[in-house]
């Protein structure tokens, strides 16, 4: 008997997740038109690290590649 409801519950589950899935409204994300200066000011202060972050794993990469176990100062 438990083997044949299985495959009944199963599919149910298929049908009321799929129901559940095709039923719910997704909102997309709003991007605002333009930024307002302080916005801009703080995007710049967090871009200038990140550059510099970029650059050091470019370095550490290269040191991978070349298998070298010690690493000089960043």
């Amino acid at each position: 008997m438990n083997l044949r409801l299985r495959p009944l519950i199963s599919l149910l589950l298929v049908l009321v997740s799929g129901l559940l899935i095709n039923c719910t409204s997704v909102t997309a994300a709003q991007i605002p038109d333009s930024y307002s200066p302080s916005k801009i000011e703080q995007i710049q202060l967090l871009a200038d690290p990140l550059k510099a972050y970029g650059e050091q794993l470019k370095k550490l990469g290269g040191l991978i590649d070349k298998k070298n176990g010690l690493i000089p100062e960043l």
